[in-house]
């Protein structure tokens, strides 16, 4: 009994509840009065009103409702008053510290930051502290340090350095002692004999010093950076090469946080010269066991520190290149034997191993290829290429993918980053996560055991890790890509780059062999978080005339020549603002920019704006400036990018080097000639002119969008086909130079291009595979695409795109072009036609037309009305009612717009909507649907509008998969208004299950309505089969006993008058006008708290159902719920375990995603889920149950079924 948890007893509980709810209403003096005594005597638990004061805190903290500055004072006050009752608790003194800071408050500040001290401070002998595992306690530092309180750092910081980890300890030391060398050198003397000079250049005093200063404001990277030059040139070092090396290394690396360019060059002739005074000739270099720790050092410097920082600072490429190259070729040459030393030397061993391994093997397996780095996540590498990994065809082509992540402690770290969670949810995947402690050599033979054939690595010089494992050669092929510039090591073979990223003569400066893809990079959708625009510019002072110049970027790439032609632009444009953001070293950043503006007089119209939180906030903001000024001769790569998805031009000055070309292939990529510059003084005269001209900026925003639907950096799926190209490219032993992929002259005119992709289209069989199907209409896609590159504007080649785009999947995009073509033709071409059979869309029927000509007389505008109302929407939402109504004024003899409009009005009782029935049935006295509507508005609409007497209520028989259907004869009912006006249900799964059901299979229709799945599964499944439909509304029950007996369906369909759940018995059922959204109550409500509105109806289980039967094979069962999807699937466990049938279910209820919920019920039964994408018959597989899916319902598939739809699985 000692052991059970004490609960509280009834009078605490009471209390307990009472002082809780005074504290949430704000009533915190009448709470301190209600507990203070009831504590002191020991009636109130402590600890219970403790935690009661931290959650409410917590809770609070996390609210976004309420307005920021009374959350930071009730906060306060909050924590304030746990302090009080526990002085000793860590956690709470160290937010408390935070929001005093945040609050500005000096003396509680002192107060807590002392407090927290002292708590570090008394801590025993054997409680160590692991200053990774303390990510608030070291953003309280860089607080203390960037908001000026440098003695409550110092003593926070000494306090906590005595209680960390031993193997930490004297590497923090020795930042402390750098950082009060500078500031207060007194303070250093806390910190003698407790750190050696080579903990300035351990892999902890880098952790601290990122730690600390990464998203700092002050200038801690260039006291640091000082601070390294002088111990590289302090006298105990200079006869310790090796040291004194990597302390001027190590310097750079703080002082390119900071912006200091001119320490930075430097610092890199000190390191020049230094080596050269040891080897004269570096390129003749022999590396031996004497030299071996020597001459890594020498590479890893020249490697990741010099030639890292001179892309910062320099464009001369053959300089860089050289010294890459140099030093690549030391660094794989210490690498090859520290191998050898071990008895192993990958690349001897691929040479003797190499028929087997690629040739032999080959026949009999799929190609492997991996893809290395740390950006499969929340990394700028990661936003530029995860669409194109996602569309690299795992099912077209005979390639396995394997991704190679190295980064996060542990996965369950990574999981919660929603790029990772991306790249884990591509389809057909090997993911290999490595902890970011892993040696390189385990990824090396990871990916050997892997047999993977041709290694990408993503990381270029940001992962010193990723080069040894390339030095290692993990594969036979290794290329680099999108991180960087090459890397220069020998053991890269290729280098994928883009016919702008590096000029025609590169080649010469790079062993790799340089591959061109049609652009470096595509991204089809980047997550943005939209800005207030009126907080944003009233917060920084813009007027809505102003002239809105934005430079983001981090301080690595603020060159004073940069700076300067930044300001000498705002200087000539009187209506201009400057916003200055970015990362890095901010503080120095700002002064350089201050300072010149002020010689320039402009100040008064810089303004400096805080990074975001989000890169995605950041995108919003983006969207609400006029040009984005670009940094040089380092250029911009996803921030461009990200401007220009944002509709945003970038002006840019294009260098020699990788890094100075990056906007340029962008930019050149979407045809934007006139933000293309080639000299600083072009720079600042085309800045000017763009500034001073706000028609020609708006011109170049269109010229952005409309490149959407034919620049190539749009087209991840073109991206991705062009990299599978080059890899069997690669394999067949083919020159680089001779690689092209769809060169642009294949033909001549965009009617060549448009009518090529028809062709491809109409040549299809209709037998083909999913797989087929799915290749031919990427490759038209791409066709088109290249047709608009000739011509942005023509029609019959966007048209075709849209569909396209659909029929992929694609449905943002589609309608994205579509809205745009839309605007084209209505304001500069609203009578256009098609002249030629050739022009009209490739959705129009037009082979085996009696008059082929009768489909070039109605315009495009005609044709995308038609397309826009069939797929925006279901026919009667006011989108889709929009463009019947464009349609029909058009094509007044367009028979489904006309039904579509008349249902429209008839169901607003006005009866002019049987002016366009008539007009049907008079053009064909048999049309089925309009004689039904007819029908119904004699029914339901004549007799409101005239005194006769209503006619009988019509029977409505429908023919519908070869059954007669009876519907509810009224336009409320959704149903009837969907099948009279297009003439099939609009759900796509209605087409999986026209292709999955067999004769002899039974079928469960939970929320059956009127039957229009549970009948086509009678006509499929046939006398052999079953379909049982349980639906609890009686007007549907009825309606679906007049389809039974009128189609003789009665030993095949079985009703069940009931709604399903997680249990048997009776519940609520809440009746809606259109029964489609009739929806059952919370099953276990008490009976007094039942509403009156409903109707009581039984509930049962699918379980229930499934034994009533005699427990026979379901295959198939199909769950509308109205939300209740979640309780019906509990409710059939026991079925679903036992024979695993597929499972269709609503993902989306009333615009909200209900499915995860269902599929995490699923899941454990080893279920795994698809949407369905009718055009192509193909099942993809999604994560519902990690991520919400954009789908309106998902198929649940259990492994063992996947034979059953193996024709529509891509394999």
């Amino acid at each position: 009994m000692a052991n059970e948890p004490a609960f509280p007893s009834e009078p605490e509980a009471i209390t307990l509840s009472a002082l809780e709810q005074a504290l949430a209403a704000g009533q915190l003096s009448l709470a301190y009065q209600l507990y203070t005594p009831l504590v002191r005597t020991g009636i109130l638990s402590q600890e219970k009103v403790l935690d009661l004061l931290l959650s409410l805190a917590s809770r609070l903290e996390n609210s976004p409702t309420q307005d920021p500055q009374q959350r930071l004072q009730a906060c306060l006050k909050l924590r304030e008053m746990a302090f009080e009752l526990d002085p000793s608790r860590r956690d709470n003194t160290q937010v408390l510290l935070m929001r005093t800071l945040q609050a500005q408050d000096e003396l509680a500040v002192g107060f807590y930051g002392q407090a927290l001290a002292e708590q570090l401070a008394s801590l025993g002998e054997e409680q160590t502290l692991d200053i990774t595992q303390e990510p608030l306690l070291t953003q309280l530092l860089t607080r203390l340090w960037d908001d000026g309180y440098l003695d409550l750092f110092f003593e926070v910081a000494t306090a906590l350095q005595a209680r960390l980890l031993e193997d930490q300890k004297s590497g923090f030391a020795a930042l402390l002692a750098q950082l009060a060398h500078a500031v207060d050198p007194e303070q250093a003397n806390r910190y003698k004999g407790l750190w050696i000079i080579e903990d300035l250049i351990g892999d902890f005093f880098q952790k601290a010093a990122c730690a600390l200063f990464q998203n700092s404001t002050s200038d801690g990277y260039s006291i640091l950076g000082e601070a390294l030059i002088t111990a590289a040139e302090s006298s105990q070092v200079q006869e310790n090469f090796t040291l004194r090396l990597s302390l001027l290394s190590e310097s750079l690396e703080k002082l390119i946080h900071a912006a200091q360019p001119e320490r930075i060059n430097l610092v890199i002739q000190k390191i020049i010269d230094l080596i050269l005074s040891r080897e004269a000739d570096l390129g003749s270099l022999r590396i031996n066991d004497e030299n071996l720790l020597e001459s890594l050092t020498i590479a890893k410097v020249i490697l990741f520190r010099v030639c890292f920082c001179w892309s910062y600072l320099t464009d001369d490429r053959s300089l860089i290149r050289r010294y890459q190259q140099i030093g690549g070729r030391i660094f794989n040459d210490c690498l090859s034997l520290m191998a050898s030393q071990r008895d192993f030397l990958w690349s001897e061993y691929w040479q003797r191993n190499q028929q087997d391994y690629c040739r032999s093997g080959r026949a009999e397996r799929k190609l492997r290829v991996g893809f290395l780095g740390n950006c499969f996540q929340r990394h700028s590498v990661g936003f530029l290429s995860e669409a194109t990994l996602r569309n690299l065809s795992r099912d077209l082509l005979d390639v396995v993918y394997y991704y190679y992540y190295q980064g996060w402690k542990n996965e369950d770290m990574a999981s919660h980053d929603n790029m990772y969670q991306k790249f884990r949810s591509h389809e057909n995947l090997h993911f290999r996560f490595f902890p970011g402690e892993t040696n390189p050599p385990q990824v090396a033979a990871q990916a050997r055991e892997d047999r993977i054939d041709i290694m990408v690595f993503m990381d270029s010089l940001t992962s010193h890790d990723a080069s040894i494992v390339a030095a290692l050669r993990a594969a036979p092929i290794q290329i680099g890509w999108l991180g960087g510039d090459a890397v220069g090591l020998p053991e890269f073979d290729y280098f994928f780059a883009d016919p702008y990223i590096l000029p025609e003569d590169a080649q010469a400066d790079y062993h790799e062999k340089i591959i061109r893809l049609p652009s470096y990079c595509a991204v089809e959708y980047l997550d943005i978080t939209p800005a207030d625009e009126v907080n944003f510019k009233n917060k920084l002072r813009i007027g809505p005339q102003d002239i809105v110049f934005l430079t983001a970027a981090s301080a690595y790439k603020r060159t004073p020549e940069c700076i300067d032609a930044h300001l000498q632009i705002l200087k000539a444009v009187p209506k201009g603002i400057l916003i200055v953001k970015g990362s890095g070293e901010i503080a120095t950043v700002i002064r350089r920019y201050q300072e010149r503006a002020k010689e320039l007089d402009v100040l008064d119209r810089v303004r400096f704006l805080a990074k975001t939180g989000t890169v995605e906030e950041h995108r919003g903001q983006l969207a609400l400036v006029d040009l984005v000024l670009d940094t040089f001769p380092y250029t911009g790569a996803t921030h461009t990018m990200e401007a220009l998805y944002m509709g945003v031009p970038v002006l840019t000055l294009v260098g020699r080097h990788y890094y100075g070309r990056m906007s340029y292939s962008l930019l050149k990529n979407v045809g934007l000639e006139d933000c293309i510059t080639w000299s600083v003084e072009e720079f600042i005269q085309r800045g000017i002119q763009l500034g001073n001209d706000p028609e020609w900026i708006n011109r170049i925003k269109r010229q952005i969008k409309d490149s959407r639907r034919w620049s190539v950096i749009w087209d991840p799926r073109e991206h991705a086909r062009s990299m599978e190209a080059a890899f069997f490219h690669i394999l067949e032993g083919k020159s680089h130079e001779t690689y092209t992929f769809h060169p642009n002259d294949l033909y001549s005119t965009p009617d060549e291009w448009n009518q090529a992709g028809i062709q491809l289209i109409r040549s299809l069989s209709a037998d083909a595979s999913v797989s087929t199907h799915q290749s031919a209409w990427e490759e038209a896609l791409s066709l088109w695409r290249r047709g608009l590159a000739r011509d942005p504007y023509h029609v019959p080649c966007w048209l075709n795109r849209i569909h396209a785009l659909l029929v992929l999947g694609d449905r943002s995009r589609a309608f994205e072009d579509a809205y745009a073509l839309l605007e084209f033709l209505c304001t500069e071409a609203q009578s256009m036609q098609p002249s030629q059979l050739t022009d009209v869309p490739i959705w129009v029927e037009s082979e085996g037309s009696a008059d082929p000509g009768a489909y070039t007389k109605y315009s495009y505008l005609y044709y995308l009305a038609k397309w826009m109302a069939a797929h925006v929407g279901v026919v009667y939402s006011p989108e889709a009612m929009r463009f019947w109504n464009l349609a029909y004024s058009i094509n007044p003899d367009d028979r489904q717009a006309a039904l579509a409009v008349a249902i429209e009005l008839l169901s607003q009782k006005k009866i002019e909507g049987l002016i366009p029935v008539n007009h049907i049935l008079g053009l064909d006295p048999t049309h089925q649907q309009a004689s039904l509507v007819k029908q119904i508005a004699m029914w339901e609409v004549v007799p409101q509008v005239k005194t006769a007497s209503s006619p009988a209520q019509p029977d409505l028989y429908f023919d519908y998969e070869n059954c007669k259907l009876f519907l509810e004869p009224s336009f409320s009912s959704i149903v009837t208004r969907v099948l009279l006006a297009q003439g099939e249900w609009f759900e796509d799964e209605i087409s999986f299950c026209k292709h999955f059901l067999r004769q002899g299979m039974n079928v469960i229709d939970v929320g059956a309505n009127v039957g229009v799945y549970t009948f086509l599964a009678a006509h499929r499944v046939g006398p052999t089969g079953s379909v049982i439909a349980i639906e609890p509304t009686a007007s549907c029950l009825q309606c679906m006993r007049k389809t039974i007996s009128a189609s003789s369906l009665e030993d095949v369909v079985f009703l069940i008058e009931a709604a399903a759940g997680d249990h048997e018995g009776t519940v609520q059922l809440q009746e809606e006008r259109a029964s489609v959204f009739n929806s059952i109550g919370d099953s276990k409500q008490r009976p007094e708290q039942v509403s009156n509105d409903g109707k009581v109806v039984n509930l049962i289980t699918l379980n229930s159902v499934w034994r009533s039967r005699g427990e026979p094979q379901i295959d198939l069962i199909k769950i509308d719920a109205e939300g209740a999807e979640e309780q019906v699937v509990s409710g059939g466990l026991e079925l679903l375990a036992a024979g695993h049938p597929i499972v269709i279910f609503e993902n989306e209820h009333v615009s909200k995603v209900t499915g995860t919920a269902t599929a995490k019920i699923l899941e454990p039964l080893g279920y795994e889920f698809y949407t369905y994408n009718r055009f192509l018959n193909k099942l993809t597989m999604v994560r519902p149950q990690q991520y919400p899916v954009s789908a309106l319902n998902i198929i649940a598939i259990h492994p063992l079924d996947l034979e059953k739809v193996a024709d529509m699985i891509s394999v």
